[in-house]
Order: C-alpha cells, then structure tokens, then sequence
C-alpha cells in the first residue's frame, strides 16, 4: 500500500458516479460525513465527519481516523483509550458524499464485558418510540484482518 493517498478531481457525473476513480466530495469546510458500524454485528457506532487528510490516512494505515470538529484536528480513535477500530471495509456511496466505515474495536488492557450503550432510546414518545435504555453486550471481536480493497 503507498504511502501516499490521491484523490482524483471531480471531473462529470460519471467519472464519479460510475467510474473506479476515488473523487469524494467534501463539503464547503472540507469535511465528508461518515457512519462507522461494527463489522460483526451491524451496530451503529457512530456519526463523525473526515477531511481528506483523515480519509487518506484512514486507508494509509486501516485505523479509522476521524476531523474533530471542536477540536479542529485529527482524531485517532483508540489513541486516547485504546479502543482502535480497525477498518474492515470501507464504502463510499454513489456519489461519493458520504463514506460508511465497517469497524472491528481492538482493545488493549482490561476491560468490561459490558458497556453501557443505548437502544431504543427516544425522548419522543407521542411518535410511537421506546423510552427506553438498554444495557447491550460488547459486540465479539473476530479476526483482524484488514480488507480495503
């Protein structure tokens, strides 16, 4: 894998809608929105954005790197608390506005079995939707390998 990341200019609707060139359309602060989902199990993780600088070294080194948009800067998930995901997949939709992360979370050191996560949670009832949180297992860990390609 090189270590450097091109993307290609936005040319025409095919070129990026139905060629192989890599022309992801960041918004006007320069950031794509992303979904990471755990690789295993389906589950939402998480909503984040990326610059080109975090996507290109997210597909450099298969750990997801994120834009903090409070703190204007690179954020490497798992450096603070060790929890790296490690990329399994990553898509792009068709017109290359929006990227979906498929995630493995490698841990290092003791941790819990179980993490207090929420489902179902809604402080919306009269729309129909459970007001309830819900104690949810860690999702298995399974193989590391990395496929990006």
């Amino acid at each position: 894998m090189s270590d450097t990341i091109v993307f290609m200019a936005r040319r025409s609707v095919e070129q990026v809608e139905e060629g192989t060139d890599l022309a992801p359309k960041f918004d006007e602060h320069g950031l794509i929105p992303v979904v990471t989902t755990d690789y295993g199990t389906g589950e939402v993780l998480m909503h984040a954005y990326m610059n080109a600088e975090a996507l290109a070294e997210t597909i450099r080194t298969g750990e997801a790197v994120y834009w903090s948009r409070s703190r204007k800067c690179l954020w490497r998930k798992g450096a603070t608390s060790g929890l790296v995901q490690k990329v399994r997949e990553l898509r792009i939709d068709d017109d290359q506005d929006a990227v979906w992360l498929r995630v493995e979370v490698a841990g290092c050191g003791a941790r819990p079995a179980r993490t207090r996560r929420h489902a179902g949670v809604s402080p919306w009832p009269e729309y129909g939707l459970p007001a309830t949180s819900v104690l949810l297992p860690e999702p298995d860990r399974v193989s590391m390998a990395l496929r990006m390609r």
